[in-house]
């Protein structure tokens, strides 16, 4: 069993619960971790249907289970699995702190195999916090280094939910049984709006940290490193070429990367991006973006994502890329079609959908090394066209013209540029009226959007001077 895979089984065991437990109390402990929980229940059969059409044929119980969750964990991890990445870690202790509380609140007995934080499981709890502990943890080590008694303790005591989770991690880093860094992985705390009428999960993370630069982040942040980034969850990553408009297109397999295809279908998404910068004297700033690939060409895409679209804003802390010290700040928009809106926001999280960056930025940044030629870095060849119509070519009829974006007049581009502009400003417009909402809006955030207002004005007729001049071909 992968990392996700435990992640979602313990996250489960609360939906499995809410579902076989007639106590009161599950229902409010359930929705203390995961809001709407209780309100939602078989959120996690239906992932399970969706992720494993073929069910039980395949091994996996509509139900889940936190001892088989673990056991299969760990089982993994005496093979040659790598350890859970950082943000993996953060969603697999919590997952697990929060059980760990429901069995301290009500009898379990009926629904799961055993309660995790029974004394005769300590050493597989001991095992799981090995996979997450400092280097230098052991299971033989003693002194002041925290025991399996107190992490029950701590979880059944003080981890009362998702706001507590903060404090308990930062405990577990105190008792030498959890690495810093995993401690300040972002919560995942999704929200469902309406992206042109479909419903859809939006999440929003701001972080920041001092052991990467910018110039890092940059350089394995690209959608086409994506499954190198996160090969747990991004299987592929299949570069498909130049738009007319600037934009390129990757196509993008995600799923149980471990697991036969045959038996747990990948999802294929054709997504398009675009990669801006901004190079001083007193910001150093790059810009990714991304949207599902239009117009929707399926295949190659499977058409069961129909809402995918957000961006990484990055941005040197120090005034200087090279300088380690980086600021991210991102959102995440998907609809999933098939899962509830609330299943929905259920799989984003487990999977870290919406946390690629962090994946990134606590992983492949901090390991890269300059010349390192496996990723595709963020500079991309000046001498790169945009492919020929072969999108085009499918999507027009017998007698059809060609698409509206194979115009080469000069008002197409200027059409094209300014809704692009107007795009990016309105993006930006959102942020500050959320800072406003939760009363975090500054003077010093007002000055910013204002002085990016003035660089986009400055900036965007040269940028029009130069795209008039390139050629467009028919279709993209």
């Amino acid at each position: 069993m992968s990392t996700l895979q435990a992640i979602l089984e313990l996250q489960g065991s609360l939906d499995t619960a809410v579902i076989r437990s007639a106590d009161p109390m599950v229902p409010e402990i359930a929705d203390a971790f995961l809001p709407g929980a209780s309100s939602n229940p078989g959120w996690y059969r239906e992932i399970q249907a969706f992720m494993f059409p073929g069910g039980g044929d395949h091994g996996v119980d509509a139900d889940a289970d936190p001892i088989t969750a673990l056991e299969n964990l760990v089982a993994e991890q005496h093979g040659d699995r790598p350890a859970p990445t950082i943000p993996e870690a953060a969603r697999l202790i919590f997952s697990l702190g929060a059980v760990i509380r429901l069995t301290g609140q009500v009898p379990t007995e009926p629904y799961f195999r055993s309660d995790p934080a029974a004394d005769f499981n300590s050493g597989l709890l001991d095992e799981v916090f090995s996979l997450v502990a400092p280097p230098s943890h052991s299971s033989d080590d003693g002194g002041a280094r925290g025991t399996m008694t107190d992490v029950v303790e701590l979880f059944r005591e003080e981890f009362t939910g998702w706001r507590a989770w903060y404090t308990v991690a930062n405990q577990l880093v105190e008792m030498e049984l959890l690495r810093a860094e995993i401690a300040t992985v972002p919560m995942c705390l999704p929200s469902v709006v309406t992206i042109d009428g479909i419903e859809s999960v939006v999440v929003d993370t701001e972080l920041s940290t001092d052991a990467v630069s910018l110039n890092a982040l940059k350089a394995v942040v690209d959608p086409r490193n994506w499954h190198k980034d996160y090969p747990d969850f991004f299987c592929a990553m299949e570069y498909k070429g130049l738009r007319s408009d600037g934009w390129r297109k990757v196509l993008e397999h995600v799923g149980f990367c471990d697991i036969d295809p045959d038996i747990s279908p990948r999802l294929h998404t054709m997504l398009k991006f675009y990669k801006s910068t901004v190079n001083g004297p007193d910001r150093y700033e790059a810009r990714l973006d991304y949207d599902l690939n239009d117009p929707v060409l399926i295949p190659p895409g499977d058409g069961k994502i129909t809402v995918d679209r957000g961006f990484i804003n990055m941005w040197s802390t120090k005034n200087d890329p090279a300088q380690k010290g980086v600021g991210v700040r991102t959102r995440k928009v998907a609809h999933i079609e098939g899962l509830r809106p609330y299943t929905m926001k259920r799989f984003v999280c487990a999977f870290g959908y919406g946390f690629a960056v962090a994946e990134m930025l606590f992983g492949s940044a901090a390991e890269y090394k300059a010349g390192n030629t496996g990723y595709t870095p963020w500079e991309d060849p000046a001498t790169e066209t945009p492919e020929q119509g072969t999108q085009a070519s499918q999507l027009q009829g017998p007698g059809t013209g060609p698409t509206p974006h194979a115009d080469n007049s000069v008002a197409s581009t200027a059409i094209s540029m300014i809704a692009k502009c107007v795009q990016d400003l309105s993006v930006k417009q959102f942020d500050l009226a959320d800072k406003w909402l939760a009363g975090q809006l500054t003077v010093e955030d007002l000055a910013q959007h204002t002085a990016d207002i003035g660089a986009r004005i400055a900036s965007d007729p040269w940028k029009f001077i130069q795209a008039i001049s390139q050629p467009k071909p028919k279709g993209y």
